[in-house]
């Protein structure tokens, strides 16, 4: 009788042992599965998009494997330095476009979307034509007077970190585009992009983010002296706010 109990406490911790590995190997195949995350990067600097690819252990910050980049051949981003609408700087910074394992609805990391969103759009060329062109390359082609300033004006909000406000300064761009006014172009776009920094400028002073505030109320001041951002300026350095110092290091948004 004592060896029948034994026999069958045997096969009882034989069950156990078993059951445990399994719901083990069950839990880790789950794990791991969720483990692989990628996204996207936007460099403000070289207007160029990258793909990255990391492993993270699930409910953690736990990175587990190093991140891999793959970067985005061709596209409108590389297309405006090399045509040289815009003027590259030294690759330092990337942006957050997505990220599999963050809602980019909920996070303001992912804000770069709003501009690489706008850089892909496509529009047929002509009407019943089927073949379709990219939609500010056209721009470009149709407009090279107001491109040249136009441009440079989008790449300092990109710069910035003004993503935000983007959309609706490169549309006030196309709409009121004149070949034969550039200087009255130039003009109406560089008050449409003050308007923009004090705008973001006041929000940010309104959230106690006092640096960024008097970084964008200076942008406002740069470009056409609007006498609210000077206000708004003075106010913050007679308060001693400084500016944040961005430092020489390589940023990255991936982990």
């Amino acid at each position: 009788m004592a060896k029948s109990k034994s026999f069958f406490s045997s096969i009882g911790l034989l069950g156990f042992i078993v059951g445990a590995f399994a719901l083990t190997c069950i839990v880790s195949i789950i794990l791991y599965s969720n483990s692989f995350r990628s996204g996207t990067e936007f460099s403000p600097d070289t207007f160029q998009t990258r793909e990255f690819n990391y492993q993270k252990f699930p409910f953690s910050n736990w990175v587990i494997s190093g991140v891999e980049y793959e970067r985005y051949k061709g596209g409108c981003g590389p297309k405006l330095i090399t045509d040289n609408w815009i003027k590259a700087r030294p690759e330092k910074h990337w942006d957050l476009v997505n990220d599999s394992s963050v809602n980019p609805n909920k996070s303001a990391d992912c804000d770069a979307r709003y501009l690489v969103d706008y850089l892909q759009q496509y529009q047929y060329s002509d009407v019943g034509n089927t073949n379709q062109t990219n939609r500010w390359l056209r721009y470009c082609d149709d407009h090279p007077k107001c491109a040249a300033v136009f441009w440079p004006i989008i790449a300092d909000m990109a710069r910035q970190g003004m993503y935000l406000a983007i959309p609706a300064v490169m549309e006030f761009g196309d709409k009121t585009v004149d070949e034969d006014n550039v200087e009255e172009y130039e003009a109406a776009l560089k008050k449409e992009a003050a308007a923009a920094y004090l705008k973001f400028g006041s929000i940010d002073e309104a959230n106690q983010d006092l640096p960024r505030a008097l970084s964008r109320y200076k942008q406002a001041v740069e470009i056409t002296g609007h006498p609210d951002a000077v206000a708004a300026r003075d106010r913050l350095v007679f308060a001693g706010v400084k500016e944040n110092v961005s430092d020489d290091n390589d940023e990255d948004a991936s982990p």
